[in-house]
């Protein structure tokens, strides 16, 4: 029997895709984002069920990130994640910041290990420590994912739209070179940071519902914003079954936001019975809220 080449350094780089084993013979993508000491990767849904084959040319765009995770390189050469081949890193994969005690108090990172800033009061309560993940874990999460559409816990920390809502604050990373954009020395007054709102949106999926439907209203959601300067689109939670899920949208006002996203919302036949929770400050307690149907 001829023997498999044995994995090396150079086969895990920026863009390689492995296979994680799930029950029932199922299998999920997964992508190194930021090869090193620790991996930084993304599983991706939907997965292959038992017998699927890959697509001959895969399109990591056309999947969801669903957990993103440090890990360490021994399931890719003990073969527990099979490589499978490269493509350019998937654009919504989220970077996460990370919290450091140090002597002097806490500091927070990049995933990347650059310093971002010092840890304020939230960030103690907010931001986590750097973790690895065991492949077991990562196996655990995508199940419960798969068969309930949530995780418990402190996985929650590998969901896109968790490092999304506790990486803010720092600058921009650059996904190709690993690099912070510079800032732009400016001699005018720096600007008061106006308070953080936000619009988050749920809503069921009538049956069939196909992923790209919900896909091509993100682009729209983000795009509107965009376009009227009122804010940005974070991210999405939506239940392996595409049964149901949620949207967020943060800006520096709510009312301004919702009047520019309900009337997408509203015509937008994919989705259904939705609701939506306007916050008029940050995630905190006390801070006032209301609920819109759309």
């Amino acid at each position: 029997m001829k023997k498999k080449p044995k994995v090396t350094d150079a086969d895990l780089e920026t863009g390689t895709l492995f296979l994680i084993p799930l029950s029932r013979g199922r299998r999920a993508i997964g992508q190194i984002v930021i090869p090193g000491v620790e991996y930084y990767a993304c599983a991706f849904l939907p997965v292959l069920e038992k017998g699927e084959s890959l697509p001959e040319e895969l399109r990591v765009t056309k999947l969801r990130p669903a957990l993103c995770f440090l890990a360490y390189d021994t399931p890719f050469y003990q073969r527990r994640w099979r490589l499978i081949g490269q493509a350019p890193v998937h654009p919504k994969v989220p970077f996460p910041h990370f919290k450091l005690d140090k002597a002097r108090g806490a500091h927070i990172m990049d995933v990347y290990e650059k310093f971002v800033r010092v840890a304020s009061e939230k960030d103690e309560r907010t931001i986590p420590y750097r973790t690895s993940v065991d492949y077991l874990i990562v196996s655990r999460a995508l199940e419960s994912l798969l068969a309930t559409g949530k995780v418990e816990g402190d996985d929650r920390e590998m969901l896109p739209s968790f490092i999304r809502r506790h990486a803010v604050g720092g600058r921009k990373l650059d996904r190709k070179a690993g690099k912070k954009h510079p800032r732009k020395r400016s001699r005018s007054k720096p600007k008061v940071k106006p308070v953080e709102q936000a619009v988050i949106v749920e809503f069921a999926c009538p049956r069939p519902t196909e992923p790209q439907s919900l896909f091509a209203l993100e682009a729209k959601l983000e795009a509107a914003i965009a376009s009227a300067g009122v804010g940005e689109y974070d991210g999405n939670e939506i239940a392996a079954d595409i049964s149901d899920g949620t949207f967020y949208m943060y800006g520096p006002d709510a009312d301004a936001l919702f009047a520019v996203v309900r009337p997408i919302l509203k015509a937008c036949k994919a989705i259904s019975r939705v609701r939506a929770r306007l916050r008029y400050g940050p995630a905190e307690d006390g801070v006032r809220e209301r609920e819109v149907k759309v």
